[in-house]
């Protein structure tokens, strides 16, 4: 079965306890109806393919369409126009839309609109496409080649036909200057405003176009503009019964001129032969509708250099990031394709940086969550506010960290920091000490696999180990006299649900805020002359305090789950009246109570900052039945786990 455009109608996009889509629900019936089969999809934006559950299975249905055996990356030819040509190698094709409007036409508009007149660089690009079609009728030899102009600026059709109007007004004003003016000394036929404007875009965009050392001149276009835009057709191509229908197979031999208006209809599957401008006004937020919606992208041979693509400067930064994240997805089936792997072994990653834009929609990306790729952590803090809510994980932290703790040394203790701090600890009994924590990955920046990475190959540095400690009242940490003394620090906590963990409920410190340290506990260790020198800043922040030449530090919180109204005596007496909420963290603390457990224990890690090195990160979406942050991390603890 070769199914097209594969990431649109065939994802299943109902969630985990619902019966599949239709088309999804068809496609996996049909398969099962063979004992030997093949399923192969072609699209080119697989987003919502490679976040698909790879071990869904229905009895009935057998396994959703994962593409587990294998993802190829087809090479685009040499004279192929794509993004990376568009918008990195070259911004000679693109001109940015800076005179938008809102009170013109708003980004985010109704249905209702029905405006008269749109922006300046709206009139622009219809005179740059009617220039485009003069210019190719002196390059070319033959005449009958298609010619196509895009206008992607409304979802909504009745809008689009609004816009139709407003072109045609425009296009039927200057058809009848030029007609009236073509014979006219150019003195003359300057003083119409339209030919002004003409002669201006000419003069913007092609006055300079060198072809094979050929220019074509104004007098010459505007010789030739008549004949050249006579047949241009203006048309809305949408799912309405109104619309119209390109078929560039009826002017094989004249050549169809074409000036398209659309949306949705215009993003998947329709081809527009020979288009030379187009003019992108949209609020589009996912990755795989933007680049669907690039219907520039292709070949573009002998009129290649006369492309322009009118954009705003936003939607330039999208079809970068998307640019970016398509082309680290390819080198990832490269990779993957040289190593001989299935997906299913690799794991699926795709890259996206931008905070306004989703990768696909969100119900196709029920199987996701997020994931922070750091090269490098020199100058960055990291803290641990979410904790397993399990508390067989959160004792095995505690024996492991107890463990550690009674390794370090009162040589080691430097007692002018108020609460005990150990010095030039080895990276790597810290290292030792991260491999074996469990750490819940809602805390995505504070992942003991990259941190275990990146000190593996900087096993020089050294640490300092801050046992932060609480008021005097609060619960003894025991079990490490005679070296050290202290008590807990006390936190506010809330039991949270995130359905993209696999274990649901999670201990929150500090509600919404997330946050487990104090805004000052990494200047803890510094000289009091350097802690001045900070705090003579302004909005200090705790990686602030991580000057240059200090050591990297590790911080261990022993934490007393303490909420101002909440006792558990009242959970004998008060049950059925509780409040969920409530319920919740009661239940958490009886549980402790049962367990004789005293504290919860979590972290926090800083890195000094490095001249010339940043802490930059790279934010991931990974499939989480695939995750290739797992199956790589495999490898590196063989690489590193004997260091």
């Amino acid at each position: 079965m070769i199914d097209d455009e594969a990431d649109n109608a065939s994802i299943n996009t109902n969630k985990k306890d619902e019966d599949p889509t239709k088309i999804n629900n068809y496609i996996r019936k049909i398969l099962t109806l063979f004992a030997r089969n093949t399923y192969v999809g072609f699209t080119a934006t697989p987003f919502a393919n490679v976040f698909i559950s790879y071990d869904t299975q229905d009895e009935m249905l057998a396994d959703d369409l994962f593409p587990r055996h294998f993802i190829y990356s087809l090479e685009s030819p040499s004279n192929y126009c794509g993004a990376q040509k568009y918008f990195f190698e070259s911004n000679s094709n693109v001109r940015f839309i800076n005179d938008y409007d809102d009170k013109v036409f708003p980004l985010r508009h109704k249905k209702e609109w029905d405006g008269d007149k749109l922006f300046p660089s709206f009139y622009h690009s219809i005179n740059v496409f009617l220039l485009a079609n003069a210019i190719r009728d002196i390059r070319e030899v033959e005449k009958n080649t298609h010619r196509s102009m895009l206008i992607n600026m409304s979802r909504f059709t009745d809008v689009q036909f609004v816009i139709k109007e407003i072109v045609e007004n425009y296009f039927a004003d200057m058809k009848r200057a030029i007609k009236q003016n073509c014979r006219c000394k150019k003195e003359d036929y300057m003083r119409n405003s339209l030919i002004s404007a003409l002669y201006e875009s000419y003069e913007l965009e092609y006055a300079d176009n060198n072809w094979f050392g050929k220019t074509a001149t104004w007098d010459q276009v505007f010789e030739r503009l008549p004949e050249a835009i006579k047949d241009i057709e203006i048309a809305v191509v949408n799912s309405s019964r109104n619309s119209n229908k390109l078929d560039y197979s009826k002017h094989e031999r004249d050549g169809l001129r074409v000036i398209a208006i659309g949306g949705l209809a215009l993003s998947r599957g329709l081809t527009l032969e020979g288009l030379c401008v187009s003019y992108f006004y949209r609020n589009t937020a996912t990755f795989d509708v933007l680049m669907q919606m690039g219907r520039w992208f292709g070949y573009r041979d002998d009129y290649g250099d006369m492309c322009k693509i009118y954009l705003t400067d936003f939607s330039y930064r999208y079809y970068r990031e998307i640019s970016q994240s398509i082309d680290q997805l390819k080198k990832d089936i490269r990779t993957m394709g040289a190593q001989g792997k299935r997906p299913e072994d690799y794991g699926i990653r795709v890259r996206n940086n931008s905070s306004e834009m989703g990768i696909t929609a969100a119900n196709k990306m029920r199987n996701t969550k997020a994931k922070i790729d750091r090269k490098s952590f020199y100058g960055s803090v990291f803290e641990t506010p979410y904790l397993h809510r399990s508390l067989s994980a959160v004792s095995e932290n505690i024996d492991h960290t107890s463990a550690f703790l009674r390794e370090l040394t009162v040589a080691q203790k430097d007692d002018s920091v108020q609460h005990p701090y150990f010095r030039d600890i080895s990276a790597r009994r810290v290292f030792e000490l991260l491999q074996v924590l469990n750490i819940h990955e809602a805390n995505e920046n504070f992942d003991t696999k990259q941190l275990c990475r990146f000190i593996a190959k900087h096993l020089e540095m050294k640490f300092d180990v801050l046992v932060m400690g609480g008021a005097a009242e609060n619960t003894p940490i025991e079990g490490f006299e005679p070296v050290f003394t202290d008590t807990c620090v006390k936190r506010r906590f809330d039991i949270v649900n995130r359905d993209e963990y696999l274990d649901q409920q999670i201990i929150r410190m500090n509600g919404v805020r997330a946050h487990l340290w104090g805004p000052r506990d990494t200047a803890n260790g510094l000289s009091e002359a350097d802690r001045k020198r900070v705090e003579s800043q302004t909005n200090v922040k705790a990686q602030d305090y991580m000057l240059e030449g200090r050591n990297a530090l590790l911080i261990i919180y022993f934490i007393q789950p303490s909420n101002e109204g909440v006792d558990i005596d009242d959970y004998f007496t008060a049950e059925n009246t509780m409040e969920e909420e409530v319920k919740s963290q009661v239940k958490l603390l009886l549980e402790m109570r049962q367990k004789n457990m005293k504290y919860l224990v979590g972290y926090g890690i800083g890195f000094p900052h490095k001249q010339g090195v940043s802490g930059d990160a790279t934010n991931y979406i990974v499939n989480k039945t695939c995750n290739y942050y797992t199956k790589q991390h495999e490898e590196d603890y063989q690489t590193y786990g004997e260091i």
